[in-house]
């Protein structure tokens, strides 16, 4: 029986600062056009000059040295990220192998497999080509485009972020990481929706935007159920993002399907993004 073993810890949300200011995004959506149609992707992705490469290189030979592994597994490496093309380079290897290798090894924690890897099960090599896709986008119009990873389909999947990045001093730096239960969506009016479940009694949903430090995400509202004090189950909201299961935290919804209905609402609040599939990417490499 074949195994498969992420090879790293999933990475939400990336805490690097210091790189420019956005706008509010809540109060100003973007303006910029989305069209990765017309994109020229070498402007955009950047590439690894000569230093980097052989580093690069140097690094996969060691991580390829220290890896166990019986010569009858398919281990896919990863390659380091420096640029925009690196992550794409490593989602359409993703797209191709990482369904049936047994180990998929990352070179470091700026690419992470798991969302690509999930988007890509149930489905052919050409379905997954033709469902996910990736665009180029300034979402808080601070004049950095930022790239992102989207799944496509029916209902909750569609226009489902996987992953995004946004630059740091010409290096991508991952802002959203997002899986099945998960979810990650770019709202018409510029800000980030997200919604998953841990069990059957913990359902988070909520809105945010990216930060004033340019390359993480801050929480506008966010909601979140669970247990408080003797058992009792109930709803709670804070605008931190971290579940504080007290009584200053929980609120009460009167109707029982509130919750739910607020989440419909997000959902039909999601830009639709104007993707390049990587059945494309494909055809220029």
């Amino acid at each position: 029986m074949r195994r498969f073993r992420i090879g790293i810890t999933i990475v939400l949300i990336s805490l690097l600062t210091g790189c420019g200011n956005s706008t509010n995004i809540s109060e100003e959506p973007p303006q910029t056009e989305m069209d990765s149609s017309n994109l020229n992707i070498e402007n955009i992705v950047g590439e690894s000059d000569s230093d980097d490469i052989a580093e690069d290189e140097n690094h996969a030979e060691d991580i390829a040295e220290e890896t166990d592994g019986s010569d009858d597994e398919d281990i896919l490496y990863l390659k380091p990220c420096a640029t925009y093309q690196d992550i794409l380079d490593n989602a359409y290897e993703m797209i191709l192998f990482g369904r049936t290798a047994d180990k998929v090894v990352e070179a470091d924690e700026i690419f992470s497999s798991v969302g690509i890897w999930e988007a890509g099960m149930g489905r052919d090599t050409n379905e997954a080509l033709s469902a996910i896709g990736y665009t180029f986008y300034d979402v808080d119009g601070n004049g950095t485009e930022e790239l992102i990873i989207a799944d496509t389909g029916e209902g909750l999947w569609d226009n489902r972020i996987l992953l995004m990045y946004t630059l740091c001093e010409d290096k991508p730096v991952l802002v959203i990481d997002g899986w099945v239960r998960n979810r990650y969506y770019l709202l018409n009016d510029g800000t980030i929706y997200n919604e998953g479940s841990s069990g059957a009694a913990y359902t988070e949903f909520g809105t945010y935007r990216i930060a004033e430090d340019g390359n993480s995400l801050e929480v506008i509202d966010y909601y979140y159920s669970g247990y408080y004090g003797d058992s009792v189950y109930g709803w709670f909201y804070n605008t931190t993002g971290e579940h504080t299961y007290d009584e200053n935290a929980i609120i009460e919804f009167k109707d029982e399907d509130v919750p739910w209905n607020m989440m419909e609402d997000y959902i039909a609040q999601v830009k639709a993004l104007e993707l390049t599939f990587f059945e494309e990417y494909k055809e220029n490499q």
